[in-house]
C-alpha cells in the first residue's frame, strides 16, 4: 500500500519554525520506520527534506519534491493526487488538497484560531477555511486531545464517529538531569538565580504577558531574587512581551533565551523552580509532558486540553487572571510538600505518553481504513 503524506513541515530550514507540528511529524515517521516495514510512504514537500532528517527513516519512506511552492496545497499537490494518487493520504498539515484520493486521514491539532482570531491576524481566514474544508472531506480526523474533538463537533459539526483522539508523545531524553548537566546549562545561559521557566513559541496565544505580570507580583510580595526565563521561537513574537517587561521594569529579572536546542532543554527544565505555561488555548501541550518528565512542578491553564495532559499533576489557573498565576507561584514557594507531591505525580503522569503509542495508534487507523 502506498501512503502519501503532506510532509512540507519537515522541509523547513529555519530552526524557529521547527515547532510542534514539525516534531510531531518527525517523531511519527521515526516510529513508523521501526513499526512498519511493509507499506510505502511518499513524503510530499515543496523543497527537499534535509538528508539528516531522512536518514532517520527507513528505506520505505522517501521524499517527493513538488514545485512550485506557490499554491502548493490547492494546485500542485492536487495535480499530483490526480496524476498518481496514493492509496491513503495523510494531511499532517491540518489541510487536504482540493483534489484528494478516496481515502484520507486529516490531523487537527487545535482550533485556537476560531476562539482567538485576534491572535492570528495574518492567518485566521486561511486556517479556518482549510480546516473546515478538510474535516468535511476526509474519512477520518485525528484529534490530539478530547478538547480538540469537542471543538470539532461543536464548531464544525464533525460527527463523533469520524474522529479518533490519539495523544502525542515526547522524547525520552526529557528526564531528570544530573546536577553536573544542570550546572553546565546554567553557566551556558548565565542563569545565576532560581528561575521560573516558560518553554514554547512566543506568540500571543501562549499568554506570556500574564506570566510576566504574575511574576512581577510574586517578586513584589516575596522580595525574593528569582528570574523568569523564556525559551522558544520568536518567529511569531508577541509584541506585548517586551512592552510588559519595560512597563514593570523587569529587564534584569526576565531572560529571553530565544530558541534553545533540544540538547539543552532537559537540563534547562530540570534546573527550573517551576514550569509556568497558562496558555489561552493548547491542542495538547508537549512542553507540559517534558517538564513533568524532568521532575519540575507545573502551573498551567484550566482551559482546553491542558487539564487532560496534566490530570492531577499540576496547579490549574485561569489564564486571564494574573493573580491566580501569582498565587500558584506563592504556593509552590511556601509549600515544599506540595512541590514534592506535584513532582511525583508529574513523573507518573508523563509515563502515560509516548511516540510509540502515538504511531501504533495511527497505523491502526490506517489499516482499518
Amino acid at each position: 500500500m502506498i501512503i502519501g503524506i503532506d510532509a512540507a513541515c519537515l522541509s523547513v530550514k529555519e530552526k524557529q519554525l521547527k515547532a510542534g507540528v514539525y516534531y510531531l511529524a518527525y517523531n511519527l515517521l521515526r516510529q513508523i520506520s521501526l513499526l512498519d516495514k511493509k507499506n510505502q510512504y511518499l513524503l510530499y514537500s515543496f523543497s527537499p527534506i534535509p538528508g539528516e532528517v531522512l536518514y532517520n527513516f527507513n528505506k520505505h519512506i522517501e521524499n517527493k519534491v513538488l514545485l512550485p511552492e506557490k499554491f502548493w496545497m490547492s494546485l500542485r499537490l492536487s495535480w499530483e493526487m490526480f496524476l498518481k494518487k496514493p492509496d491513503i493520504f495523510l494531511g499532517l498539515g491540518q489541510a487536504l488538497p482540493l483534489y484528494h484520493p478516496s481515502k484520507n486521514i486529516m490531523f487537527v491539532y487545535d482550533l485556537a484560531f476560531e476562539g482567538y482570531p485576534e491572535c492570528y491576524p495574518g492567518s485566521y481566514r486561511r486556517l479556518s477555511k482549510q480546516t473546515k474544508f478538510g474535516t468535511a472531506h476526509t474519512d477520518k480526523v485525528i484529534a490530539i486531545s478530547n478538547s480538540t474533538k469537542e471543538d470539532l463537533m461543536r464548531l464544525y459539526g464533525v460527527k463523533e464517529e469520524k474522529i479518533e483522539v490519539i495523544y502525542p508523545g515526547f522524547n525520552p531524553s526529557f528526564s531528570r538531569q544530573s546536577k553536573k548537566k544542570i550546572e553546565e546549562v546554567r553557566i551556558k545561559y548565565k542563569l545565576k538565580k532560581p528561575y521560573f521557566l516558560f518553554v514554547g513559541s512566543l506568540k500571543p496565544i501562549k499568554n506570556v504577558p500574564e506570566i510576566i505580570e504574575a511574576f512581577a507580583s510574586f517578586i513584589k510580595k516575596t522580595k525574593k531574587d528569582y528570574e523568569l526565563v523564556l525559551a522558544g521561537s520568536d518567529f511569531w513574537l508577541d509584541e506585548n512581551i517586551s512592552k510588559k517587561i519595560e512597563k514593570l521594569r523587569l529587564k534584569t529579572k526576565v531572560k529571553n533565551l530565544g530558541y534553545v536546542s533540544k540538547k539543552d532543554l532537559p537540563a534547562l527544565y530540570s534546573g527550573a523552580f517551576t514550569f509556568v505555561s497558562p496558555s489561552l488555548y493548547e491542542g495538547f501541550g508537549i512542553p507540559l509532558l517534558e517538564a513533568m518528565a524532568c521532575g519540575v512542578p507545573v502551573i498551567t491553564s484550566n482551559l482546553g486540553s491542558m487539564p487532560e495532559v496534566v490530570d492531577k499533576a499540576a496547579i490549574l489557573v485561569d489564564p486571564k487572571d494574573s493573580k491566580q498565576i501569582k498565587d500558584a507561584m506563592l504556593k509552590l514557594d511556601k509549600d515544599r510538600r506540595l512541590r514534592e507531591r506535584l513532582i511525583k505525580k508529574g513523573l507518573l503522569q508523563s509515563k502515560n505518553f509516548s511516540w510509540k503509542k502515538f504511531a501504533s495508534s495511527i497505523l491502526r487507523v490506517i489499516n482499518n481504513l
